[in-house]
């Protein structure tokens, strides 16, 4: 069974590129990139009932974040997995833009 630790997660967001918008009973991150608010965000509730993630939640969280596997989200709250190979998996995605692309548009 697959789990994390809340508050361990909300730190490695907030290390990892999202800005936190509480809310009255969750706090939300959200992914920022390159100075821009993504689509792509996560909510954790705030709860005593709330203090580990296990199956459903760590699930939502993980479809949230689009990590594949458990394993990455697990490393992602431990900070074993960085900011870079997160944005490299966004990219790879297609959820962000890829940096490699971008240069290659005669505009900018």
């Amino acid at each position: 069974m697959s789990s994390f630790n809340t508050k361990e997660m909300m730190s490695s967001l907030v290390r990892k590129g999202f800005v936190e918008q509480p809310a009255r009973d969750h706090h939300f991150y959200f992914f920022y990139y390159k100075g821009k608010k993504t689509n792509i965000f996560t909510k954790i509730s705030h709860g005593s009932d709330y203090k580990e993630y296990r199956d459903r939640l760590f699930s939502s969280v993980k479809k949230q974040l689009r990590f594949k596997t458990n394993e990455d989200l697990k490393k992602f709250s431990e900070c074993t997995f960085t900011e870079e190979q997160y944005i490299k998996l966004l990219q790879e995605e297609g959820l962000i833009e890829n940096d490699e692309n971008s240069s290659l548009d005669p505009s900018h």
